[in-house]
């Protein structure tokens, strides 16, 4: 770890930025999960507490990276509005 995050985690608190229970019973969903921001968001979304749904074009090897259980991977064209409503329906 960076010593700047390192630093900038004991000052703000092992509960930065969120609390392992603060997104429990919550269910996110992710596009781009498997790399950059959309990755970083749903590991913290998932170390939180909520269950990911993962939406990427590689989604499964990303999703059994993601502290807890539970969580579900998504391979969705995300220009078909049509997939995209099967998606939604297929997860409520």
């Amino acid at each position: 770890m960076p010593l700047l995050v390192g630093m900038a985690m004991d000052w703000l608190g092992t509960d930065f930025p969120f609390s392992t229970t603060a997104l429990a019973g919550k269910h996110a969903i992710v596009c781009g999960a498997s790399k950059g921001i959309g990755a970083a968001a749903a590991q913290m979304m998932a170390m939180a507490g909520a269950k990911i749904t993962a939406v990427s074009r590689n989604p499964q090897a990303f999703v059994d990276t993601l502290f807890g259980d539970g969580h579900r991977a998504a391979s969705v064209d995300l220009e078909d509005q049509k997939a995209i409503g099967e998606f939604i329906s297929s997860i409520e």
